[in-house]
């Protein structure tokens, strides 16, 4: 059976690496089955938190932009970033803009968010979108109303987190389950934790949502603990 998991909330939470029950739990579903990493963070920013035997796993990042099978990676971009940039010039937003590898980071250097981005420092950052080649995620970090109107009439995909005021942006049609169609899955299992992982729900044979996400769980199988996600991942082996 293929396995899809999300990482932040669901494998790993406060931006901390797996632990160990949840690691040797994933190792022994692995003996018999095939996983798929999938999260909002880009492929640069899985590696910090998984071990290095997980690398070798397919991954999704950046909600389904970003799509990493053996050696190979290959990303979805914005066909046309004007008028979120335009966003950009007319609000002191601050964001954080990335590429394939590199990216652009304007926000505050204590900011939380700012401490999941390229913890091995394998990337540059631009300080500005400007001079990226291509984009294939933006996070604001705002919810204003009048930027979340703006963002509602843009064909893109976006989720919001207000408890972060945060709004997380991808190309039209990016969503994790493109990822998995991407990588020619059909049948899967998923294990999620919030609003990007519904359309991996929406679409498995089973989900389990880790927490109690409002929209997130009314989609699931079932809902479960975090204490208790190492040991629902056992009971597939």
């Amino acid at each position: 059976m293929q396995f899809i998991f999300d990482l932040d909330g669901t494998l790993c939470f406060q931006g901390m690496p797996l632990s160990s029950d949840i690691e040797i739990a994933l190792k022994a579903l692995n003996e018999n089955h095939t996983l798929t990493i999938a999260s909002a963070r880009p492929i640069r920013d899985i590696y910090p938190v998984i071990p290095t035997w997980m690398r070798q796993l397919n991954l999704i990042g950046g909600n389904g932009a970003l799509v990493k099978t053996g050696n190979v990676t290959t990303a979805t971009y914005f066909d046309d970033f004007s008028p979120l940039a335009q966003l950009l010039e007319d609000y002191p937003i601050d964001y954080l803009a990335d590429s394939d590898w590199d990216y652009a980071y304007t926000g505050a250097q204590d900011h939380h968010i700012f401490g999941k981005v390229d913890e091995l420092k394998l990337a540059r950052n631009h300080s500005s979108y400007h001079t990226l080649p291509s984009i294939i995620k933006l996070v604001m970090m705002t919810d204003h109303p009048e930027i979340l109107d703006a963002i509602a009439n843009l064909p893109v995909e976006a989720h919001i987190y207000h408890n972060e005021a945060l709004i997380d942006i991808s190309p039209a049609g990016i969503t994790k389950y493109r990822g998995v169609q991407a990588l020619g899955i059909d049948e899967f299992i998923a294990f999620g934790n919030d609003a990007n992982d519904i359309s991996l729900f929406e679409h498995s044979r089973e989900s389990i949502c880790v927490g109690t996400h409002p929209k997130a769980s009314a989609c699931a199988t079932r809902t479960i603990d975090s204490a208790h996600v190492a040991r629902t991942i056992l009971e597939y082996c």
